[in-house]
């Protein structure tokens, strides 16, 4: 599995980089408006890459579990969200801060600001179980991991990420066993489903430079 999705992933990041860098140049050179779903798809694109890279590394170097758990449950959220503002374009100008006018100069008020570049820039935003139930990506079949499944999954081990611990410990201890063995496999297929959900979209963008 994780051969798969590295082979899929080593693709997936010639291609982006050609592209993005044809994107930002085009962007520089033409002044062109900056909330589209290029762009966005950009930025999305340059996330995953960091994220996938990030897990790569943590567990190259024996790193717990529950910070690859943190960190896919995001990429989760971000890509259902993703997919989800992308069947409604006319929430990109909106995702990119439309609607974020109020300033704060005095440091007191600095908590609002950042209120106001999260969900509250949405005005209210949808949960990610409606909006994965929106995109198709809430319930899985035979075929496929809904998006939202990983999401619950990630979060429930990250809520209880200090618990979960202690069976990696105690299985260690009493028989030698390596349970991250079964947790990267398990990992490796998530980011599958993750990034094949994201290039379903980024495939087909046309891209105009």
């Amino acid at each position: 599995m994780k051969e798969l999705f590295l082979d899929i992933y080593r693709k997936f990041i010639d291609d982006a980089k050609e592209i993005n860098d044809k994107i930002l140049l085009d962007f520089k050179n033409t002044d062109k408006e900056f909330a589209t779903q290029e762009i966005l798809s950009l930025w999305v694109s340059e996330c995953l890459i960091e994220d996938i890279d990030t897990i790569q590394h943590l567990k190259e170097n024996g790193f717990s579990n529950r910070y690859t758990d943190a960190i896919i449950r995001n990429m989760c959220e971000q890509v259902i969200e993703y997919l989800y503002i992308m069947k409604h374009q006319e929430l990109i100008p909106i995702y990119f801060g439309k609607n974020i006018e109020e300033k704060y100069d005095e440091q007191g008020e600095l908590f609002k600001a950042f209120k106001q570049t999260g969900q509250a820039r949405f005005g209210k935003r949808k949960s990610v179980k409606d909006m994965a139930a929106d995109i198709g990506e809430w319930k899985s079949d035979d075929d496929k991991i809904a998006l939202y499944d990983i999401f619950s999954i990630k979060a429930e081990l990250e809520h209880n990420s200090y618990f979960h611990q202690i069976f990696d410990i105690i299985g260690e201890l009493e028989d030698g066993e390596n349970e991250g063995e079964e947790a990267d496999r398990l990992d490796y297929l998530f980011l599958t489903f993750i990034l094949n959900a994201f290039l379903e979209i980024w495939d087909n963008l046309q891209w105009q430079f």
